[in-house]
């Protein structure tokens, strides 16, 4: 166990130079390749009980170091870069009457509809809608929060259906 943060840097700065190359061929390039090992340093010093020397240290940090490279790989990969252009900035336009019309439009379409679902969703989505957690809605109706859930994700399907039908049958759908 390193004991003081002497011991811990030697040893974090002994392990960079042998783990790096790892970490850079997983990364496939050094700044990603650093992100991981400095991510992979503090899982090690975080770790209770961890004896960092002897036999058993060097394969174990050596998965961590490869483990973490890995996810900063598909991170990376998953992420799709975006352009900033100062041009667009986030200033939102002031809605005029059409835009407040269609709001009250669309805010009756999801009464009527809500109002369509059965009552075991009906119950749970209204009490979702006045802000409750799905713990004190599981509370106010005697059910379990995993129970509240289901039912949510049940009527958040009706709805589609329902709202699918309605595109169907030509009425209007905001």
């Amino acid at each position: 166990m390193l004991e003081t943060d002497k011991a811990k840097g030697e040893w974090v700065e002994c392990c960079t130079r042998r783990f790096l190359p790892i970490a850079t061929r997983i990364a496939g390039n050094d700044d990603l390749a650093m992100d991981a090992l400095q991510i992979s340093w503090i899982k090690v010093l975080e770790a209770v009980n961890v004896c960092l020397e002897g036999p058993v240290a060097c394969p174990w940090v050596t998965a961590i170091v490869a483990n973490t490279a890995k996810d900063l790989v598909r991170r990376r990969g998953r992420r799709r870069e975006v352009p900033f252009d100062p041009s667009k900035s986030a200033r939102r336009a002031v809605p005029g009457p059409d835009a407040a019309i269609e709001e009250r439009q669309s805010l009756e379409l999801m009464r009527e509809i809500i109002a369509m679902l059965p009552s075991t969703f009906r119950k749970v989505v209204e009490l979702r809608l006045e802000g409750l957690s799905s713990a004190e809605t599981a509370e106010q109706l005697g059910i379990s929060p995993s129970n509240v859930d289901t039912r949510l994700h049940r009527a958040k399907k009706k709805v589609d259906r329902i709202i699918a039908i309605r595109m169907k049958a030509g009425k209007a759908v905001p």
